[in-house]
Order: structure tokens, then sequence, then C-alpha cells
């Protein structure tokens, strides 16, 4: 008898299909679907990808890695339904966009399979493709586009219209007119600013200044006649120091009362004393007395300035 005839064959065939068939039915399966329609860059784009497994097993999948340009991943989601005791079918919603025309590819996804107390296995999706059209106009050679699909032509005379040239000649004539006015009210403000007032030590020097000529037209009594009726009318202004119809002497001790300042005091001596001997023809030992007679007088003024300071109105002297 031949062997495939008799009984024992049979029943060895039958187990092993019947093995064979026991462990492919525990093997996952995965499917990926992608859209037919039509699609431009940027659109959304599902990918449908359903993977049978057994209920007691764990898909996982991770998209680091797996999407790249011109594909950019959008979103993921995942559910699952139960097909009977045994199996579930679990499906993967994958959202991703193309940002390129043409042909684009999309490479097998990756998912991780782990069965009870087995090791992890790893599960490929078949690849595929999508065909993306631009946003652009369809150009049969879009990287060789003629000139007049660039830009509008433009004629080499064309002339811009004549209310153009005029916007721009008003706005030039009323930008320098504008300048032009602000420039002459910054002159007039400055012309209109008063000018520092100059302390009363600065007056009394160039009254006295004035008076200078005269010593060169040796006037020597006149220049001191001046010179005195100056230093009487800043004493009286200054200090408050009455010097109508006052001798020097009188002069001197109401001044001591008004300065606390011994210097002042002792230069004011000096000149009320030189200008006396000089109006009375009295003899004079210094070699050159009008020039003394003006350092002390400028001396005086500098002192009286920085004395002021301390003879404040209302404050008395110390």
């Amino acid at each position: 008898m031949v062997l495939y005839k008799s009984a024992p064959w049979w029943v060895f065939s039958f187990a092993v299909i019947l093995c064979a068939g026991i462990l492919n039915a525990q093997e996952p399966t995965i499917q990926i679907r992608v859209p037919a329609r039509d699609l431009t860059v940027g659109d959304p784009i599902t990918l449908s990808v359903s993977v049978t497994r057994p209920a007691d097993g764990e898909v996982r999948w991770d998209p680091r890695g797996q999407i790249s340009f011109p594909l950019e991943l959008l979103g993921w989601e995942r559910s699952a339904r139960p097909l009977d005791r045994k199996w579930v079918e679990e499906e993967h919603r994958i959202t991703v966009a193309a940002f390129a025309p043409g042909t684009v590819p999309i490479p097998p996804l990756r998912f991780s399979y782990r069965a009870p107390g087995e090791r992890a296995k790893e599960l490929r999706s078949e690849p595929g493709s999508l065909r993306i059209r631009s946003v652009l106009p369809d150009h049969p050679d879009p990287w060789n586009l003629p000139p007049r699909d660039i830009k509008p032509p433009v004629s080499p005379d064309a002339s811009h219209p004549w209310w153009a040239w005029i916007s721009v000649g008003l706005l030039v004539v009323c930008s320098a007119g504008f300048f032009y006015r602000a420039r002459q009210e910054q002159l007039l403000r400055r012309k209109c600013q008063p000018a520092p007032q100059a302390s009363l030590e600065e007056q009394l020097w160039r009254e006295l200044q004035k008076a200078r000529p005269l010593l060169v037209e040796g006037r020597i009594k006149q220049f001191h006649d001046r010179a005195v009726g100056l230093l009487r009318g800043y004493l009286q202004e200054k200090f408050q120091v009455m010097t109508f119809e006052k001798t020097s002497t009188e002069i001197l001790g109401a001044f001591a009362q008004r300065t606390p300042n011994p210097r002042q005091l002792e230069l004011l001596a000096s000149l009320l004393g030189f200008s006396d001997a000089v109006r009375f023809d009295q003899r004079l030992s210094t070699p050159d007395p009008n020039t003394e007679f003006l350092d002390k007088f400028q001396e005086f003024l500098l002192q009286g300035g920085a004395s002021v300071l301390r003879m404040h109105p209302g404050v008395p002297p110390s």
C-alpha cells in the first residue's frame, strides 16, 4: 500500500495543517489605508492603520523618527473594538500633511507588538505613496517660466501719471516750508530770550571801566569823584548803608555794623582814604596809586559778592 493512501499519512497531514493554522492565528496582522482623493500641498491627510491582534496582546506606536520631510505629523488617535473573545481590531488614525508637490512616498510605519510573557515584535505596514498637487497654477515647466509669467510687462518708455509728479512736488514743497518755519521759530525764540542779568558788582565794575579814560587824560580828581560816587551808591543799594552827606568815617562805622568781613572793611577804608587824599591834594606814598586803587576796588567787589550770601535780607550778621 502507498504511504499517502494510508490512514497514518492523513492523520499526520491533518495534524501539521492544524498546528500551522493555530500558530498563524496567534500572529497579529496590519493594514494601511491611504486616501485616494485629490490632495494639495498643506491639506491634512489621514492614514488609517488597522492592526488585528489577540485580546491579551499590546500594540504600541512611537512616531519619533518615522515621519520626515516632506511629510509632517499633525496628530494621532487610537481606538480599538473587539472582534470576538480572542481578537481585537485596533485602528490608528495618523494625520499628516505634505509640503511638497508631486509623488510623496509613505515610508513603512513600525509598530511594536508584545504578547504576554514574550518579547516585543516589530510590525511593519506596507509602503505607499501620495499624489500631491501644487497650490500654484499648473505649468508645463515651472522652473523655466517666461518673463511674462513672472512679472507684468513694463514698457521702457512708460511714464508715470501726471498726478504722481504733482503729489511728489507738493510733498517736497510742504516739507521744505515746515522745516523753514520751524527754523525761524527757533531763531525767534533765541532772540526773545532775555539775556542773563549781570550782578550788581559786574555793573559797578563796568561803570568804573568807562571812567578810566579820565586817568589817561590826567583828570585824576574827576576819576576819583566818579569812583567814590559809584562806591557810595553800591554801599547804599547792596548793604543799605546811608551814604548821602556822610563822611568817610561815618560810612565806615555804619558799614562795620553791616558786614562780618574784616578784609572787606579794610579795603573800604583804604579806598575811601585814597580818594580823600587825592581830592584834598595830599601826597601819596605809593609809586603807582591808581593801579593799586583799581586792584583794591576789584578785590572789594569780589569780597562783596561773597559776603552778600551771608548778608541775606532777614538774617542778622554773625
